[in-house]
């Protein structure tokens, strides 16, 4: 999430999966748009595609420190061999941060219809 009429681009990549998000913040606290999720660590390298919301559900302004709770909801595929299936996605994010300290810890489920289910906490 960005600023009104901000684009993001984030990308990450482990031994584990390779993600890539484009969004669109069309006010700040909510954004629109497309991510890509590849788990590598799988044996047959599941690729998961969605259109994606991603908003600031609440917010804490203190005088020397801010924390926010945001939610992120997607739909789409999942691309495995030849076959695709309906996917969802659901993640939560919440963060504390001061000037000097930054914290933030995730919790993100992939689902598809009936071949693949990931949980990732981060």
């Amino acid at each position: 999430m960005s600023f009104k009429d901000g684009y993001g681009v984030m990308s990450s990549f482990t031994p584990e999966r390779f993600d890539t998000e484009l969004n669109y913040s069309y006010s700040n606290r909510q954004a629109v748009g497309i991510s890509t999720i590849q788990l590598l660590d799988e044996a047959d390298t599941p690729r998961f595609y969605f259109a994606q919301l991603n908003f600031l559900a609440r917010r804490w302004n203190e005088l020397e420190s801010q924390a926010n709770l945001y939610v992120s909801l997607g739909a789409g595929e999942l691309r495995l061999h030849d076959t695709s299936d309906l996917a969802g996605l659901v993640a939560l994010e919440a963060d504390y941060e001061t000037r000097r300290i930054y914290t933030a810890l995730t919790v993100e489920h992939l689902q598809a219809e009936e071949s693949h289910d990931y949980t990732r906490l981060r």
